[in-house]
């Protein structure tokens, strides 16, 4: 009698003991059912965060944005998303907003604060090339400019997507400066633009 008291007694314990989600992973975790289809990075940092460093491959939809429900209305559901932020309480949120809609959702325990997932560093506009909102408060459509003012390209979200979406398209102002190209997100897309800026330089 005394043993069976002794097994209950541990059963309550480890049974009220704080356990993470199952669906709330490790780092290695993470990594590894990001290799697997149909699976998705989805970054739920603001704009800012993701330009100070993002990770290669992921789509970004800001969980404080007010049309980041319209956002996740969005995307496909037949997907596995893996969800991250800086802390983990932002991609918590925003998994639980997102299993309400049907999605299979898996976070990032820590966040990337924890260590374990790298970011790469956005890389820096060059001399003689600028970029600025399409409008004042619009963080999904740039225009870069040369000093002269030329566009020299012009960033949006794909055609045929709704006004906010994970996905964003290129545009050169001249085949020239540059071919018409997708990518996951505007941090990716200005890489892209730089580099082309950089092998092709426009002379003023």
């Amino acid at each position: 009698m005394r043993a069976y008291l002794m097994w209950v007694v541990m059963c309550l314990a480890a049974c009220s003991a704080k356990q993470p989600a199952a669906d709330d992973v490790t780092a290695d975790v993470f990594l590894s059912e990001a290799k697997k289809d149909p699976a998705q990075l989805l970054d739920v940092r603001t704009l800012s965060e993701l330009e100070a460093g993002y990770v290669p491959g992921s789509w970004h939809v800001d969980y404080k944005d007010p049309r980041f429900e319209d956002a996740v209305d969005a995307l496909d559901r037949s997907k596995t998303y893996l969800v991250f932020c800086a802390s983990g309480v932002r991609s918590g949120r925003a998994a639980a907003a997102m299993r309400a809609k049907g999605f299979t959702v898996l976070t990032l325990r820590g966040g990337l604060g924890a260590g374990g997932v790298v970011t790469s560093p956005a890389l820096p506009m060059p001399e003689g090339l600028t970029w600025r909102a399409a409008e004042p408060t619009d963080s999904q459509q740039r225009i870069f400019s040369l000093p002269n003012g030329e566009v020299y390209a012009a960033v949006a979200c794909q055609k045929g997507t709704p006004a906010f979406c994970p996905r964003f398209e290129a545009k050169f102002a001249k085949p020239a400066f540059g071919r018409d190209s997708v990518f996951a997100n505007p941090v990716e897309t200005q890489d892209y633009i730089v580099r082309q800026f950089r092998s092709n330089p426009i002379s003023q």
